[in-house]
């Protein structure tokens, strides 16, 4: 009996800039360095198999936004295999859109991406468009923030049984980018 994690794994930070699915590095984030996390995280279980799960914010169409989160998780696939050699069928990239909105803990004024162990005076909040937007001329800063936090990649385990023996080949397609937009 194999037992997976039900919550998706939660990777160091992996983030966009707004309409882009170049892997983000500034003085902010490193984005590559969250990558190499996951490469160490395969290279310790040899037999997991991870769905990279990539997100956008809710600005721009929803047809639009699908595209730009699948060529988000294939930049991420692509980094892992063509860079760090990763087999590619141990990684099944997944563009999900607009449609899962992160999830933040504010207290006080502060939003916090990883939930506190301590949760008093904290609110938990799911980054939908509606309270996002309440913030678009009030504080623009934290407006840009919280779509920012939207544009993430997260991980799932889908299986610890992998075997390159047995493995199907990988699709071909999952090493070019989707027309966008």
């Amino acid at each position: 009996m194999n037992l997976l994690p039900k919550k998706p794994i939660r990777l160091p930070e992996v983030r966009y800039a707004l309409n882009k699915w170049d892997l983000l590095v500034d003085s902010t984030i490193n984005s590559l360095d969250s990558l190499q996390f996951v490469y160490d995280l395969l290279e310790e279980y040899p037999g997991m198999v991870l769905q990279l799960n990539s997100h956008t914010d809710s600005r721009g169409s929803n047809k639009a936004n699908q595209k730009l989160s699948e060529n988000r998780a294939k930049a991420c696939y692509i980094y892992l295999v063509k860079e760090k050699g990763v087999d590619p069928r141990r990684i099944v990239p997944v563009g999900k859109g607009e449609n899962d909105p992160r999830t933040v803990w504010k207290k006080g004024d502060e939003y916090l991406v990883v939930q506190p162990v301590d949760m008093e005076g904290v609110t938990e909040i799911v980054l939908k468009e509606a309270y996002i937007n309440k913030y678009r001329r009030s504080n623009p800063k934290l407006y840009k923030l919280m779509h920012q936090f939207n544009r993430r990649t997260d991980a799932e385990v889908i299986s610890m049984e992998f075997d390159p023996e047995t493995a199907p080949a990988a699709d071909p397609e999952l090493m070019e980018y989707v027309k966008y937009p």
